[in-house]
């Protein structure tokens, strides 16, 4: 076997095979040096994704309310069960005492919630009433609880509920009930077994739920040395599954389901949906919705943002087609020119197509009418003539109708890569008494519509409870080497209580690792916490192996790594590979074998079998290597950047450095003259 300085590979290395026959890669797998162990990739445990509490949002609670017995209508300070989830201390839940009293020893009142989906509970605080801010007369505050959580999809007094705690509130204010273990609930109900003073009549100023929510890292890897241009300038997003990163927070908030990935800015993309019936706008009742939205690739085909309806049906929709942001509702008489669709929209300049851009689009019960940036398409110096068409009829009622963000089911907005902020939508009665013409008078109709009933007020700031600063940092000067910081901070009076011990990891801009950080998170003085994952030059090059034929129809080729590890630190070597850089398809996972190779330790892979066809191909791969820390604790860092070589690239390597040599007659300088020669290269 023929080796160059630069490529110290020998003969007792580890290296796992891949047969490569074909320009493609098969399944197929051998080892060099006897059968490597095949086994999954690190897979994260929840643990190992990290953790923070969230408080659940006071608005869901109290739209979910539930309890046997409430004050309603108030009487005097005691009230129904909504006060104790109104975020006011003011107000407060009672157990009915007038006009006689519903609870006793046998039965107890009790008050609860639903999350309007399942979550993973971790911790219920309760707070008793205060008079004011010195008042410590704890009067008839829970003493002796039980709470109970149930996962039924319907939340009520027929759940089926479990006792998960009991025991005893000690103080009038700060009380907290937290799980060993976190479970997985749709809801809570908390049981007032016995109460301080008063036996059985109870109350509860305010009652918080607290969620353990996952962390969830996410970087891009270098891909290529581009004559020393920066490779960290990519940012660690903060992801959220199953609506975890938007929410409503309007008065009556509605439920959302879906998945979205949210941006430091607030921005998210993703599709997220709702049936709450106060975003059917069926008839006349005007309408307003608004937002922010851009492209990060233009679409090529029509794109859905907001709308509501199943797909290809809705009543109304906001979109975008072919160069124009565009308006629809879907009428249900002969108004307009019948039932169907009607829309109008406006053109966006190109150079705009990629840049934030302000949707405002309205239905006025006889008119629509979009505008971008505040402007209309028909609005010219000398002219005040909207983009508006008028007699559009009311409009059409859609049986099992969703109200979608980011695309109906079959134009989800990420394909597309878009993404959008800032969403409202508000809506009116009439406008009929509000001394609007509503043909003409349309920035009142906006000053009106956005002083109306707020009916939708979509946020994704602090939506997960924690935020990501990333900073990239070259950590040598002789090689490319770089190391990504992630800062997690908690937001909203929130905590960490895990901190993440894997980072998700996109390879080639497609395929994506979940692996352990690279050093041991950092707990700061405020909270905060800190995650490092280390891109190391750890490629030493490639090599011709003479145990395949002369080279003339086949040959065996090498990647070689110098890991950078103490060899009893050393856990294993992996590689994604594939014939394209962006295209890392296949991944390879060898055993513990190892060598120490010239004073590195240094593990291969290796593609046998290359057909005399496939010399002028390039491989490229990417190595990871799994270490133990000096706590013994897993971790891993990846090679900075894909690798390739092709079979002639390497055989003029070995060539030259023969000729340099003045070794002509060595078995290297023959394979090598071989595959060149098989690959029709002659000089």
């Amino acid at each position: 076997m023929y080796k160059k300085k630069l490529q110290r590979l020998g003969a007792v290395c580890l290296a796992a095979a891949m047969v490569f026959t074909t320009f493609s890669f098969p399944d197929a797998v051998k080892a060099e040096e006897g059968t490597a162990t095949q086994a999954d990739e690190t897979t994260s445990t929840e643990l190992e994704k990290g953790k923070v509490l969230v408080q659940v949002n006071q608005n869901i609670l109290e739209k979910n309310a539930i309890a046997n017995t409430e004050q309603n209508p108030f009487n005097g300070d005691d009230g129904g069960k909504t006060a104790a989830f109104d975020g006011s201390t003011a107000t407060k839940w009672h157990t009915q005492w007038s006009p006689s009293e519903t609870v006793s020893a046998t039965n107890h009142g009790w008050i609860g919630s639903g999350f309007g989906k399942k979550i993973l509970l971790k911790e219920i605080q309760y707070d008793g009433w205060k008079a004011s801010a010195s008042d410590t007369n704890e009067r008839n505050r829970i003493r002796d609880y039980k709470l109970y959580i149930t996962t039924s999809d319907t939340v009520d007094a027929n759940s089926t509920w479990e006792l998960v705690a009991e025991g005893q509130f000690t103080q009038l204010q700060n009380n907290k009930i937290v799980l060993d273990t976190a479970r997985e609930a749709t809801g809570f109900k908390l049981e007032d077994v016995q109460s301080v003073n008063n036996g059985y009549n109870t109350h509860a100023a305010e009652i918080r739920a607290y969620e353990l929510k996952d962390i969830s890292l996410e970087l891009t890897a270098p891909t290529k040395a581009d004559n020393g241009a920066t490779v960290y300038d990519n940012a660690a997003k903060a992801s959220a599954e199953d609506s975890t990163g938007v929410e409503d927070i309007s008065a009556k908030p509605a439920t959302f389901t879906g998945t979205a990935t949210v941006d430091a800015d607030g921005s998210f993309s993703g599709r997220v949906t709702s049936s709450d019936s106060k975003l059917d706008f069926t008839g006349t009742k005007p309408f307003l919705i608004e937002f922010e939205a851009k492209f990060d690739t233009v679409p090529t085909e029509d794109m859905y943002v907001v709308g509501r309806g199943p797909k290809n049906s809705e009543q109304y929709r906001i979109g975008y087609n072919n160069g124009k942001w565009k308006f629809a509702i879907h009428n249900s008489n002969t108004n307009g020119g019948g039932d169907g669709w009607h829309d109008y929209g406006v053109t966006v300049p190109e150079s705009q197509k990629t840049e934030w851009n302000k949707i405002t689009a309205f239905y006025t019960g006889t008119h629509i009418v979009i505008m971008v940036n505040e402007t209309s398409k028909n609005i010219s110096s000398n002219s005040d003539n909207w983009n508006v068409l008028s007699d559009v009829g009311q409009i059409k009622e859609q049986n099992g109708s969703e109200f979608y963000i980011g695309g109906h089911a079959d134009k989800a907005m990420e394909t597309y890569g878009g993404h959008i902020k800032n969403l409202r939508v508000y809506q009116a009665d009439t406008l009929q008494n509000s001394g609007i013409n509503q043909g003409t008078d349309y920035n009142k109709i906006m000053y009106y519509m956005e002083n109306a009933n707020t009916v939708l007020n979509f946020n994704t700031s602090g939506f997960s409870g924690y935020e990501v600063n990333t900073n990239w940092s070259k950590t040598s000067k002789e090689k490319e080497n770089y190391q990504a910081v992630m800062t997690i901070s908690a937001t909203n009076g929130n905590s960490i209580v895990a901190q993440p011990k894997a980072v998700n990891i996109n390879m080639d801009g497609t395929h994506k690792s979940l692996l352990p950080v690279s050093e041991a998170n950092v707990t700061n003085e405020d909270g905060s916490v800190t995650v490092k994952y280390a891109f190391e030059d750890m490629f030493k090059g490639g090599s011709l192996r003479l145990d395949a034929g002369d080279g003339l129809t086949k040959t065996n080729m090498r990647f070689g790594y110098s890991v950078g590890v103490a060899q009893d630190k050393f856990v294993k070597s992996s590689w994604y590979y594939g014939t394209s850089a962006d295209n890392l398809s296949w991944s390879l996972l060898d055993g513990t074998k190892s060598a120490v190779i010239g004073g590195d330790f240094v593990s291969n892979i290796v593609f046998t079998n290359l057909p005399s066809s496939a010399y002028n191909s390039k491989v490229y791969a990417r190595g990871i290597v799994t270490y133990k820390d000096d706590n013994n604790v897993v971790r891993s860092k990846m090679s900075t950047f894909i690798d390739s070589r092709s079979a002639v690239d390497v055989a003029r390597g070995v060539k030259a450095d023969c000729d340099k040599k003045n070794d002509q007659t060595s078995e290297a300088y023959k394979h090598a003259t071989n595959v060149l020669q098989a690959a029709g290269i002659t000089d």
